[in-house]
């Protein structure tokens, strides 16, 4: 399952009593050493804590915050890419199948030829940009 296909279930998961009962199972474990802990004090009686279900409730909210960050960085990735991809190929991409006289789009051949031209474009300034830095004297550095 893809990282984008994960985030509805994950959001779904904080949304519902699951994803906030974690942290709401963290607090109430904290709570409880937490007054176990200060009944120690007063008392000066030990009792046995159980501090392996508190790390448990926080291991688990972390790796949902994990879960929640990874997604939110996969979206703006993605949002980033279609951005770019707009910007550097303003007409969209129609199947082969669709109907020729629709102006918005382009097949996938010419796309292709599209994009071989900005390759090439990429290439040439690359080329002029050696070209220059061959050509430039070196100064000594002071």
């Amino acid at each position: 399952m893809s990282g984008v296909t994960k985030s509805p279930h994950t959001l779904h998961l904080v949304k519902n009593n699951e994803g906030f009962g974690r942290p709401r199972n963290l607090f109430k474990t904290g709570a409880h050493l937490f007054y176990q802990n200060a009944n120690q004090d007063q008392t000066g009686v030990q009792m046995d804590t159980v501090n392996s279900r508190f790390e448990k409730c926080l291991e688990e909210f972390y790796a949902i915050c994990d879960q929640i960050e990874i997604n939110l960085r996969l979206a703006h990735e993605i949002i980033q890419q279609d951005k770019d991809s707009q910007r550097n190929t303003p007409n969209s991409t129609v199947p082969q199948k669709a109907d020729p006289t629709q102006p918005e789009g382009q097949v996938y051949s010419q796309y292709l030829s599209t994009v071989r031209a900005q390759i090439g474009c990429a290439k040439e300034i690359r080329d002029l940009l050696m070209d220059c830095l061959k050509n430039f004297p070196e100064h000594p550095h002071s």
